[in-house]
């Protein structure tokens, strides 16, 4: 049912967000949930893996224990749920240039997570900072070398691919439909496209027009076969042409308040 009455004619879509503590930090990055009832928070100062407990009933918060990953200078950063190892996570250590496999003990918040596997990346790569898994590869991008790396883990006889682009590869996603590769990059205001062409090799630099808006961070494989991204200096998000790589723009119209809230006492992390 749609109301058109004027009286409501320009007014703004009031929404609540609930805010839950985590263990004190200065930054927070990646958020998953491996499995039911549990969620993975990475903080890169200390490197530190939050293991959150979730309600069954309610799906909130309940409880939440910080853990040191490799060592507190190590700079742990992306998270990735494995679907070639059920219940596992992937993850970034930008200061030490390394992928792990973990185990999040997911049966006992108190417990540490063990580090299964440990895949480093050679060089000129360097500081890795979100990876994705894509049947036997691993994508990562190297912020801090300026480069898009894909490596085999379990097969070590394989030679890590090592694709150099301009400066701040941040997210990485795998077109559903084309399986090529797209990086953003922040510091250059344009998307990197990978084409799974072993052939060429070659790369495309796609620049976001500064009317569609700029800084590209967020990137995503969405359920409808096409990457989207979204650009912090502008309203819009986009999606990316399996086919061509041409970006489309889909304006965000509806503006929306949100208003923050704390959570009942007795749901508090601590």
């Amino acid at each position: 049912m749609t109301n058109s009455s004027p009286a409501l004619a320009g007014r703004i879509a009031l929404k609540t967000a609930t805010e839950y503590p985590l263990p004190a930090n200065q930054q927070t990055h990646e958020i998953v949930s491996p499995v039911e009832g549990l969620l993975l928070v990475s903080q890169q100062p200390g490197s530190a893996l939050v293991k959150i407990g979730v309600a069954p009933d309610t799906g909130r918060p309940i409880s939440a224990v910080s853990h040191v990953i490799h060592d507190r200078f190590a700079g742990l950063h992306g998270l990735c749920v494995s679907k070639r190892h059920s219940g596992l996570v992937w993850a970034t250590l930008q200061f030490t240039s390394e992928l792990l496999l973990i185990d999040p003990v997911a049966g006992d918040l108190g417990a540490a997570p063990k580090i299964l596997q440990r895949v480093t990346l050679p060089p000129p790569a360097r500081g890795p900072h979100v990876v994705i898994e894509d049947g036997d590869d691993l994508w990562t991008s190297c912020k801090d070398s300026h480069h898009v790396v894909r490596v085999r883990p379990d097969d070590p006889e394989s030679t890590p691919s090592i694709y150099p682009c301009p400066p701040r590869p941040i997210f990485v996603a795998v077109h559903p439909q084309s399986k090529d590769v797209y990086a953003s990059l922040d510091g250059k205001s344009a998307i990197l496209r990978i084409p799974r062409d072993p052939a060429t090799g070659l790369t495309q630099v796609i620049d976001i027009p500064a009317e569609r808006g700029s800084t590209p961070v967020g990137l995503v494989a969405g359920p409808d076969g096409n990457v989207w991204l979204t650009a912090a200096g502008g309203s819009k998000l986009g999606a990316l042409n399996p086919f061509t790589g041409a970006l489309s723009e889909h304006p965000l119209r509806r503006a929306t308040t949100w208003k923050a809230s704390r959570p009942h006492p007795a749901a508090r992390c601590g």
